[in-house]
């Protein structure tokens, strides 16, 4: 039950009319309907459009008998969700009330579904549901009083849904992101298309193990790869369209002058994280990668390329297990601390494509399979020098969630298909899991000793 904490003050603009809602339009029908009948204003129901938003809100959703949706679906004879779309005079003009009735009957969600308009548009309402073939559409309409009046009553339907699938999560119908304890567990799920494609590979390492067992590439175990097709592009990185598609937190070391460490100089590599985002190409008339290192405009490095240069980095990752490793050449920039001018003009140096010259550069990928310390697998340099872009460290979680992310593109799968349970763009750490709800500044910490040691209570890691 809600409380007034603090009454509030009356607010005027000048005349005794300002806040009142017509009562011929939709905010008072859908007012009054909603307190005559109860249930969930904007409710959320499965979206059968085209989306990635598998979820959208209709006015209202009401219960008869059990106010869990799933009682509806399993004994349908003494349980019902209501769904109620309101219209006003201003609203109910439009092809819009048509595809909206059309799209909630789609769900199957519903055992009845009314439209709601004042009395003023009471003919014109029956007039429309008969013309548009909505038989077992109800109708109701609100007077200037508030009162309510079932006109036509709804056709009795069974659903056959009591939930869907947002992002690899149950949803109730009508509850959204509510977890209440006495709902159910949802018994039949609706799948948009888009969600179907989001579940077809819900583990990476599932997805990348048989692609490594079946790799076999034209080369001695212990050898190492030269990688040399990309020869440069005349236009630069910033001139593409782009997607990011992963963020990789990566141990090492990077370049980063302006990063103040209490332990770590400005002409120093600072220990810690790195963060990897993966961007993909999408203008480009074959695929294109970017590969961008450090998370800043001064920090790390990055590297671009088209084409057979992707492929050619994937066969080394399905095969770094038996390979001594390989260089990989790219166009983009590096942070070199040897000749960077901290306090000078560095503006030319910044890592966007539109400052400055790109240069040819090499990333040089090592196997630490053989080391037998730790769990990474293999280890990305980017720069030469000791002071020069990053040096970070992919481990095993990582390295078949990259195979999996790059094999996946290659053979056109969309992003909302890309292998992993995650909501959104994810940011993974060395045990595979996402890390966007530790926070960035662990990306600032020098020295961490890993994100398995963290507190549980703090977005903080315990040295």
């Amino acid at each position: 039950m809600p409380s007034i904490v603090r009454d509030a003050e009356p607010v005027y603009a000048g005349d005794d009319t300002t806040g009142q809602i017509s009562p011929t339009e939709e905010p008072s029908v859908r007012h009054h309907t909603w307190t005559h009948f109860g249930g969930i204003p904007e409710a959320h129901i499965p979206n059968d459009l085209d989306s990635d938003t598998p979820t959208r809100p209709i006015d209202i959703l009401a219960f008869e008998g059990d106010i869990d949706p799933t009682a509806a679906v399993e004994t349908p004879e003494s349980n019902a969700v209501i769904g109620i779309e309101a219209k006003g005079e201003s609203s109910f003009s439009g092809s819009r009330k048509t595809e909206q009735l059309e799209q909630f009957l789609a769900t199957e969600t519903l055992s009845k579904l009314y439209l709601a308009v004042p009395t003023t548009l009471s003919e014109r309402a029956v007039t429309f549901l008969e013309k548009h073939g909505f038989d077992t559409v109800g109708l109701i309409t609100v007077d200037d009083t508030g009162g309510v009046n079932i006109v036509r009553e709804a056709t009795h339907l069974t659903p056959k849904y009591d939930g869907y699938l947002e992002n690899h999560h149950d949803r109730k119908v009508g509850y959204g992101d509510l977890d209440l304890p006495w709902l159910e567990p949802v018994s039949n799920l609706y799948l948009t298309d888009e969600e179907a494609e989001r579940v077809k590979h819900p583990d990476p390492v599932a997805y990348a193990k048989p692609i490594i067992e079946a790799a076999d590439l034209d080369a001695p175990a212990g050898s190492w790869i030269d990688v040399d097709d990309w020869t440069g592009a005349e236009r630069t990185e910033d001139e593409f369209t782009k997607e990011r598609v992963r963020y990789y937190l990566l141990r090492g070391v990077k370049a980063g002058p302006y990063l103040l460490d209490s332990d770590v100089d400005q002409d120093e590599m600072m220990g810690g994280y790195t963060r990897l985002a993966l961007e993909w190409f999408e203008d480009t008339d074959e695929p294109g990668l970017k590969l961008n290192f450090g998370g800043g405009s001064w920090v790390g490095g990055y590297l671009w390329f088209t084409g057979k240069s992707i492929q050619q980095l994937l066969s080394v990752l399905l095969n770094i297990s038996d390979l001594n490793g390989a260089t990989i050449r790219g166009q983009g920039k590096v942070i070199d601390l040897e000749t960077f001018p901290i306090r000078g003009d560095s503006k030319h140096l910044r890592l966007q494509g539109r400052f400055g010259e790109e240069d040819l550069l090499e990333l040089e990928i090592r196997s630490l399979v053989d080391e037998g310390e730790g769990d990474e697998i293999f280890e990305v340099d980017l720069g030469s020098g000791e002071k020069a872009g990053v040096t970070a460290q992919f481990t095993e979680p990582q390295w078949y969630d990259l195979v999996a992310t790059l094999d996946h593109l290659l053979a056109g799968g969309t992003y909302r298909g890309l292998p992993g349970e995650f909501d959104s763009t994810p940011r993974i750490g060395p045990l595979g899991e996402d890390t966007w709800d530790i926070g960035t500044d662990i990306e600032e910490t020098s020295n961490p000793v890993s994100i398995e040691m963290r507190n549980s209570d703090t977005d903080f890691l315990r040295e």
